[in-house]
């Protein structure tokens, strides 16, 4: 349930510039907002932080056991090792840019290409070896 002030707080984000979002997005997340992200989502984004700053978010364990079994059942019974099921989007920054890979029954769609793992979309994204949870936000490193 919303106290009263924040949902206040959630609604005010509505009325503020796109300058004042941008150095709340930087205050809130530590850095600027991907270039080419809506007004929309950037509200979506800054309200949902201050939900989970006001009443907690996901517990790790919690967020793990939805990322390999919640959700990884998908119709037909087929799933993928990571458990996502399709019509899941991931975004990632990478050099300034928003890269968006779509989950898809027989892999990850990204530039208009289907990739067997993202491991290879992350390489393809940089041009260099990832590990693909960890790239995605999936896994932290060493983890």
């Amino acid at each position: 349930m919303l106290t009263q002030d924040l949902e206040v707080t959630i609604r005010s984000l509505q009325d503020q510039t796109l300058r004042q979002l941008k150095e709340a997005w930087n205050r809130a997340f530590g850095n600027p907002p991907p270039r080419g992200i809506s007004r929309k989502l950037m509200t979506r984004a800054l309200a949902h932080d201050l939900q989970i700053k006001a009443l907690g978010g996901l517990k790790p364990r919690l967020l793990k056991t939805l990322l390999t079994h919640g959700s990884g059942q998908i119709a037909g019974g087929k799933t993928n090792k990571t458990k996502l099921p399709p019509g899941t989007r991931l975004v990632r920054e990478w050099q300034g840019v928003s890269r968006v890979v779509d989950v898809v029954p027989d892999g990850y769609r990204w530039n208009n290409e289907t990739y067997a793992s993202l491991s290879a979309v992350a390489r393809a994204i940089t041009g260099t070896r990832w590990n693909g949870l960890v790239f995605f936000g999936l896994k932290k490193r060493g983890g």
